[in-house]
């Protein structure tokens, strides 16, 4: 069934709209599917149709936290005879295709080793009928593919192998991180143990006499690859630079850029100096992701201040972006007599710096550059030492900051590879940067998505106020000059509270002598707090510990799976990390969307999955656990409450019953049972009440929607 188009610009769009029902109508439209997507001749559309087309297919994402204007892109291709669109937008808007042009794929013969759970076979059912499977593929219209939406922990990796057996289609599956990778040839070699497993990743192309091939979508969207590179693919399946001398402004002076990517891979980065736009101002945030490339081919810049007194020199790849009063402008379109935007030496005030001299190098080696990303602000100062007239100085350009797998990337990787069957999985189609509807242009629409209150696991939430008397400084919200809170700066605030931390410590020394047969994943979104705790659970001998953070290996990653308690940030929790044996989490920094982080202890059934849900008592933060809340709500789970001087009095109360297993489950029974006790109160849901009230957090809360 066809899908109303709804244009993002409605001007004169019921004219083009007529145009285009008056040719289909006349079957004057001339189009086909082909290796690039749905492909139309341009001679049969008027000027007006082609560009409604390249308005429409012109996106651009949203960068959260951000106030850089983010790059508008084209998702459709063009050739002097035709233009490119994704597959079922062209067919939502112009009808189907009138021929197939794409390979229908190698067959393949594997078994499937396992057995789906019952709702597993539904979202199957549901997929296998969105695709009009049964149909020959001669007459396919070109519908093969949908997307899945389903929870974190529904298992939707062994869900797709068993869609592969189904279709019996050769497969490639596109995934972005290299742990990403290991775990999907971890699941194929356990259900699929037959298949043979390919890889296309940077220079390797190893897709001849395989069943199935994993994908870096880097390598798919950057590398040029011969059209024909996929024909044997039947089965599409999705899954969720500067040299190293250049010195980069920190926290404690200025550092290679190369060090700052040690740092990050030690899980010890820096603060990065960086600026803000709005207020002006030149601040430290939080380095949270580093990248090494290799590259041949730069441009220097040599600026000079308008005195002519100092010279500052940069090299960087082509395509870095510099900020100049016009905005971000690539390195590479500068020319002599631009201005960029700078830092002013020792003083926080901005210079502009002009080019007097733009040199191109190439090579004779490749070598390593590195980009890394700046949280909120999105840009980093480069470091100079210059010289003028009497002492040295610190000066250097305001350049963007590199960020996380883009749509512009996956858009990339979609417009390359296209198969008769597609598939898209994610635990949540709503993405951050607003680019949904790409996918759903691509893959189509989502053919199952899991009702409210479909969850039947058995979760506790403890939740547990986190109450600090007397200290003005640590409960005041920090605020820009506007009055906006500054998120970042408060994380920061209750990560590196040292008492916070040791209450974490303390919490989990009681939950595992509570049920020492846990495992815990810790969440924080700073690797700080993570450190810290790593460091005291060692020190007190709490349990076994280790880190899953970004930049590790995949065998350190592998051990630290098998410790009690891991630690964690929740990029890692939010990408597809895999670990059945968790039956614990603790969300030891405040967030507002944790599905995917609930989600990673539910990959296996267990008796009693329990959340620790810390609650920092600031305003910001407070708002944040009435979204987790709503969450908790929505999935029906079991939530008590109450605060750090209760709880510790709950712990301490425990701890003089007798110390055997019967005694301690008596004790939690009965606290699950009633509404009230002494250490925990129950929570009414807020759809119950009439008059909503602010909570005071000293109260503890059980909540059960049963």
């Amino acid at each position: 069934m066809l899908k109303k188009i709804s244009p993002k610009n409605r001007t004169n769009y019921l004219e083009v709209a007529k145009a285009i029902e008056k040719l289909k109508n006349n079957n004057l439209i001339n189009s086909y599917l082909g290796n690039k997507g749905y492909s139309i001749y341009k001679v049969c559309l008027n000027s007006e149709i082609i560009d409604f087309i390249k308005d429409e297919l012109t996106v651009k994402p949203n960068i959260i936290n951000s106030l850089i204007e983010a790059k508008s892109f084209p998702i459709y291709q063009e050739s002097d005879k035709k233009i490119y669109v994704p597959r079922y937008w062209g067919i939502n808007m112009f009808g189907y295709p009138k021929t197939i042009k794409i390979q229908y794929g190698d067959a393949i013969n594997i078994k499937f080793n396992g057995e789906l759970r019952d709702y597993q076979l539904t979202v199957l059912n549901a997929y296998l009928k969105a695709i009009d499977f049964g149909v020959e593929e001669k007459k396919n219209n070109g519908t093969g593919s949908a997307l899945i939406e389903l929870w974190t922990g529904a298992g939707k990796t062994v869900l797709a192998l068993k869609i592969i057996e189904v279709l019996q289609k050769k497969t490639i599956i596109f995934v972005h991180k290299s742990f990403l990778k290991s775990q999907w040839i971890e699941r194929i070699i356990q259900y699929l143990p037959n298949a043979k497993i390919g890889l296309i990743q940077g220079q390797i192309v190893d897709i001849e006499n395989k069943d199935i091939v994993l994908a870096m979508i880097q390598s798919v969207s950057m590398k040029s690859y011969p059209d024909t590179l996929f024909d044997s693919f039947g089965l599409s399946i999705y899954d969720e630079c500067f040299k190293g001398s250049t010195l980069i402004y920190t926290s404690t002076g200025c550092v290679k850029i190369s060090n700052l990517y040690k740092l990050w891979k030690q899980n010890n980065p820096l603060r990065i100096r960086s600026y803000n736009i709005t207020s002006k101002t030149f601040e430290y945030k939080p380095l949270t992701y580093a990248w090494k490339k290799k590259s041949n081919q730069f441009v220097k810049l040599i600026l000079n201040n308008e005195f002519n007194t100092f010279e500052c020199i940069i090299e960087c790849t082509l395509n870095h972006k510099i900020l100049t009063p016009n905005g971000y402008i690539e390195a590479h379109k500068l020319h002599s007599g631009s201005q960029v935007m700078s830092k002013n030496g020792s003083s926080n005030d901005v210079v502009l710096l002009e080019v007097v001299k733009q040199e191109f190098i190439l090579s004779e080696d490749i070598i390593d550059v590195y980009d890394i990303e700046v949280a909120d602000n999105h840009n980093y100062i480069l470091a100079n030492i210059v010289t003028d007239d009497k002492i040295k100085t610190k000066c250097g350009p305001i350049v963007s900051n590199c960020h996380h797998m883009s749509s512009e990337i996956f858009s990339n990787c979609l417009k390359k590879c296209n198969t008769l069957y597609g598939l898209g999985l994610s635990a949540t189609m709503n993405r951050k940067d607003g680019l949904t509807k790409i996918f759903k242009m691509y893959i189509g629409e989502i053919c199952y998505k899991p009702p409210k209150n479909s969850s039947q696991d058995n979760v506790l939430v403890k939740a547990i106020d986190y109450i600090v008397e007397n200290d003005d400084e640590y409960n005041e919200v920090e605020r820009d000059y506007r009055g906006n809170v500054k998120y970042t700066t408060m994380v920061s605030k209750v990560s590196n509270f040292n008492s916070r931390s040791d209450f974490i410590v303390y919490i989990l020394e009681s939950e595992l002598f509570i049920n020492p047969h846990q495992q815990f994943i810790v969440l924080a979104q700073t690797k700080n707090l993570l450190n810290y705790l790593y460091q005291a659970l060692n020190h007190k001998k709490v349990a076994s510990v280790g880190y899953y953070v970004g930049g590790m290996k995949m065998e350190e990653l592998k051990k630290s799976e098998s410790k009690q308690i891991i630690l964690a940030t929740y990029s890692m929790a939010a990408e597809a990390l895999d670990i059945k044996s968790l039956t614990s989490l603790f969300l030891a920094s405040p967030k507002a969307d944790i599905i995917q982080a609930v989600g990673r202890i539910l990959r296996e059934k267990h008796a009693s999955p329990l959340v620790i849900d810390l609650i920092d008592n600031h305003d910001v933060f407070l708002n944040q656990f009435n979204k987790r809340r709503a969450f908790y709500n929505e999935k029906n789970y079991k939530i008590i409450r109450s605060n750090n001087e209760k709880y510790c009095d709950y712990i301490k109360h425990l701890k003089t019953l007798t110390p055997d297993k019967e005694t301690l489950e008596q004790e939690l029974q009965e606290l699950l049972e009633n509404n009230n006790t002494k250490y925990w109160t129950m929570l009414v849901p807020n759809s119950r009440r009439k008059n909503s009230a602010k909570e005071t957090p000293h109260n503890c809360l059980i909540l059960n929607n049963s």
